[in-house]
């Protein structure tokens, strides 16, 4: 099973088993109803190994914002279907992020 060390380390350090989510847009409804922190594991580049994002809430516009700790520091994410609004949040549509699961390999997680 993939992202061993992700579900390891988040149950300890939350007490919470956590359960792969195929579908975003079960994960997208989870973000409407406010729910937050939500683990999604992809390819941000073709080849490349797994990385992982955490999405934190759905903007005022509807864009989902997340958190990629990869990213941190970097100056330009290099992928133009994403929007930077601070160091640590950036965002992309619904849409897109669903296209992810096909394209980049994305797998979410849920608290079981």
């Amino acid at each position: 099973m993939r992202d061993q060390e992700l579900l390891q380390m988040h149950e300890a350090l939350f007490g919470v088993a956590l359960v792969p989510e195929p579908d975003p847009g079960r994960l997208l409804e989870r973000l409407r109803a406010g729910e937050s922190n939500l683990a999604v594991t992809l390819r941000w580049t073709p080849n490349q190994p797994l990385q992982t994002l955490m999405l934190t809430h759905l903007g005022e516009d509807g864009r989902v914002h997340f958190f990629r700790p990869q990213a941190m520091g970097a100056s330009s994410l290099g992928a133009p279907e994403t929007l930077s609004h601070e160091e640590g949040d950036e965002s992309v549509s619904q849409a897109e992020l669903a296209s992810w699961f096909r394209l980049r390999d994305g797998l979410g997680y849920v608290s079981a």
